[in-house]
């Protein structure tokens, strides 16, 4: 498998490491940004032990936005991502690779499947590298927190099926998907699963949003939508705006 599989043993600084060599960040940029602090708290919290790293990973979402818009770009950009899963036990890479040979009859695999707490998806992008993230969430906590649209997600790990419950997000893209329209993403990927509508990807959601409203700039960069561009999304799915 090669450069396709790496298994790390999650600390804050071999997170930050991660992500630096999957993107085109620069480590000014990553420690700048609120995630690193967030995630670092987030981790810490499920207890993560483990980051198992898949490379040369195709996201849709990010595909779409790559063919709009990145593909056209003078700078070269990767179209291909990462995927980062986490575990919240300890293993290594000779039994990680162990478990994707034998699959389904290896014996360690409920134990790898139980301690999965979810991925975070890594794009070749200098700023805005966070992708679709889809993390275990917190425990309720006595009834403190509440999480009413959670939805089951599937992971393929090189034939082996991992799941969490949660709804997924990521960080807002100010080329292709800014503030409201990641929020609509996060939106319609629990709303997609409870209405049977297409789940549309961030750069369609702006092409929709705007696909009907005379604008003196152009789309892409798309720096926000109005709320009336947001309510033209929402219909296009086949919801009512309110």
């Amino acid at each position: 498998m090669g450069k396709l599989l790496k298994v790390v043993p999650y600390t804050i600084g071999s997170f930050k490491q991660i992500l630096l060599e999957c993107s085109q960040a620069r480590p000014a940029i990553l420690d700048r940004k609120l995630h690193t602090k967030y995630f670092g708290e987030y981790f810490a919290h499920l207890g993560t032990r483990t980051i198992v790293v898949e490379g040369d990973y195709i996201d849709r979402d990010f595909l779409e936005d790559y063919a709009a818009y990145y593909v056209r770009c003078f700078h070269r950009y990767g179209h291909r991502c990462s995927r980062l899963h986490f575990f919240n036990q300890r293993f290594t890479d000779g039994q990680v690779r162990r478990i994707i040979s034998k699959g389904i009859r290896s014996r360690i695999l409920p134990r790898f499947q139980e301690a999965y707490l979810g991925f975070i998806v890594v794009k070749d992008l200098p700023q805005t590298i966070v992708g679709k993230t889809c993390l275990r969430t917190y425990d309720l906590d006595g009834g403190r927190r509440h999480f009413p649209i959670t939805r089951p997600y599937l992971a393929n790990l090189f034939g082996i099926p991992l799941e969490v419950k949660t709804l997924a997000f990521q960080e807002q893209d100010t080329v292709a998907a800014a503030c409201a329209t990641s929020a609509l993403w996060s939106v319609f990927q629990g709303t997609g699963i409870l209405f049977q509508h297409h789940i549309p990807s961030p750069v369609e959601i702006t092409n929709t949003a705007t696909e009907h409203w005379v604008s003196d700039t152009r789309v892409f960069p798309n720096h926000g939508l109005s709320p009336e561009q947001m309510a033209y999304a929402i219909k296009a799915v086949g919801l009512e705006p309110l």
